[in-house]
């Protein structure tokens, strides 16, 4: 298990092109102007800035119609959802039991058979119910379908380019 020194939130890694290279564990920050790296790409995925941090990007979990997600690299799971999306997904609602590991709120997991953001795919995943905070699936005048989060991002190097408006993932 590694060690929490700090964290780095979005204001800061506006500043740059950064990507998080999952598999080898490390950040890298570009300036924007840099040529982007180019080949390699699984998956182009565009990218919304919202307000002061909020990326949204469009995704689908199981059977629910595609919607936007919040697009967090913070927190531990690979997927959180409000009622609402659980429902339009055919997937039954789990009960909370408690606080989960690494979670603020009561929360309970349910399985995933497919979820995607852009063309990016995973498949047979585990998602938390709780963890999403209400407000937020209408409280950016937009309706915000899910967290797509650290879990699902992890196989991949993910570049974030806010000039381009676009996710680059990489193997």
């Amino acid at each position: 298990q590694k060690r929490l020194a700090g964290v780095i939130g979005t204001e800061f890694l506006s500043h740059f092109r950064f990507t998080l290279d999952y598999p080898h564990d490390r950040l890298i920050l570009e300036p924007h102007d840099s040529a982007p790296r180019t080949g390699g790409a699984l998956a182009q995925i565009p990218l919304w800035f919202i307000g002061d941090h909020f990326l949204l990007a469009n995704g689908r979990v199981d059977k629910a119609p595609d919607q936007l997600f919040l697009v967090d690299t913070g927190v531990v799971y690979a997927f959180a959802a409000p009622e609402s999306t659980l429902h339009d997904a055919g997937i039954p609602v789990p009960a909370p039991k408690g606080v989960q590991r690494s979670a603020i709120a009561p929360s309970a997991p349910f399985p995933i058979k497919q979820l995607t953001l852009g063309d990016l795919e995973q498949k047979n995943l585990t998602g938390l119910y709780g963890p999403f905070p209400t407000p937020l699936e209408k409280g950016l005048g937009i309706h915000v379908g899910g967290i797509v989060a650290h879990a699902f991002f992890q196989p991949y190097a993910v570049t974030f380019d806010f000039d381009r408006g676009m996710i680059t993932v990489r193997k």
